[in-house]
């Protein structure tokens, strides 16, 4: 049933009830404190219902964009890792440029560190300060990165904090801000699936049919974030066929 629908019904029913009051109460005060309640009920579902897409359903799938053109399938999956979710500091950038729903090239470069790599972040990733050393600085690193993906619209999970962590990296190095167009598969399977509290990468994954953890290298997690777009792209095509 459509969100919208339901939150109309609710504040009919507010309403219905407010106007009941009138042969209810006798009583002056307790009759204005009965349509004051009512009333607020029923302004705070309507404005629900005007605030709520008309294809949002409750729980099940719904076609998050009415326009797939707003998919691109010319665009670049990105990753950015970062010494902690706290943390600007660049570790490696990867890319996979996409034409036409396939991948046609990819770039991947470490950043060379300041100083000693965190311990967790050596075991999540399996990098060294060894395998680090020597490595491009942060404005090389993105001066590359930045030469590779160009105009591309920018596709991951989380992309926002993304772009973020490379504002201010190319601020601290003196690189002029690169804006693009931001599309997070996350945000697109939360609106296919209201419903569903659990939306995650994991989740995505498993609906994506990828039965495998989420990468903790840069250039893996953009080929898994290649096969997760794919699919809720193709999703969203096919619902808005059925619709």
């Amino acid at each position: 049933m459509k969100q919208r629908t339901i939150w109309l019904f609710i504040a009919v029913i507010c309403l219905l009830t407010m106007l009941w009051g009138f042969g209810m109460h006798s009583n002056f005060t307790v009759l204005i404190i009965w349509l004051v309640c009512w009333g607020i009920a029923a302004i705070v579902f309507f404005v629900l219902a005007g605030n709520t897409a008309a294809d949002k359903r409750i729980g099940g799938a719904s076609s998050p964009v009415k326009n797939v053109n707003l998919l691109p399938d010319n665009y670049c999956a990105i990753d950015v890792i970062t010494h902690s979710p706290d943390s600007d500091e660049l570790i490696e950038l990867a890319a996979i440029r996409v034409r036409s729903g396939k991948p046609v090239g990819q770039m991947e470069t470490l950043v060379a560190q300041s100083g000693p790599l965190p311990q967790d972040v050596a075991a999540r990733t399996g990098l060294t300060d060894a395998a680090l050393a020597g490595q491009p600085s942060v404005k090389q690193a993105i001066e590359q990165f930045l030469s590779f993906v160009g105009n591309d619209t920018f596709i991951a999970p989380n992309v926002g904090r993304m772009q973020t962590e490379l504002f201010l990296a190319e601020r601290a190095s003196g690189v002029p801000m690169h804006r693009n167009i931001l599309i997070d598969p996350l945000m697109l399977e939360q609106q296919m699936y209201p419903g569903d509290d659990t939306s995650s990468i994991n989740a995505l994954m498993n609906r994506a049919g990828l039965m495998e953890a989420p990468a903790t290298r840069a250039l893996t997690a953009c080929k898994q974030t290649v096969a997760c777009y794919r699919w809720l792209r193709q999703t969203i095509i096919n619902s808005r066929k059925q619709a």
